[in-house]
């Protein structure tokens, strides 16, 4: 996915947009067990000149399906997420300058920070619900579909003798 802002720099233009529809992030993950990505991904993308820089407003659109961390059912989890950054020819020397892309010709590949924006979006514990009872760590029946006859706490046997107290 590559920007060309040539006419932004040249002056030509001060305002330009770009939308992509692309299903270039599919091997965002190692392997299919981790998720994947089951809608092409929309990445909608407001470039404005200003004194040095170019500002860029970027919005992304995704589902991705990932496992629950709890029942490891699969489940869709969409992504909306809009950031921007700044675009130069060369380092401002500012303080905070992390969210600058530096380019020469006016070109920019744009992917690897979309890839960037969509895995900072994936949780770290991904849950097909809030409230997800999980597997029993026994039987290994999804209790979300089916209650267990498991017990659900085992005592200790070194305080067995304590129950007869009761």
């Amino acid at each position: 996915m590559f920007m060309d802002l040539s006419q932004i720099k040249s002056g030509i233009k001060n305002k330009q947009s770009f939308l992509f529809k692309t299903d270039k992030l599919a091997n965002l993950f190692s392997s299919d067990k981790n998720g994947r990505i089951i809608e092409a991904v929309d990445v909608h993308l407001d470039a404005v000149g200003q004194i040095e820089v170019i500002s860029v407003q970027a919005r992304i659109e995704a589902v991705l399906e990932l496992n629950c961390s709890r029942c490891l059912n699969p489940f869709n989890y969409p992504i909306n997420k809009s950031f921007s950054f700044r675009v130069s020819e060369e380092s401002l020397n500012e303080q905070s300058d992390l969210d600058i892309v530096e380019f020469g010709d006016g070109i920019i590949d744009v992917e690897p920070l979309i890839m960037e924006a969509v895995l900072f979006e994936i949780p770290l514990i991904p849950l097909c619900k809030p409230d997800c009872l999980g597997i029993c760590i026994r039987c290994g029946v999804n209790k979300n579909e089916k209650q267990c006859s498991c017990l659900d706490k085992e005592i200790d046997p070194r305080w067995e003798n304590l129950k007869q107290l009761l």
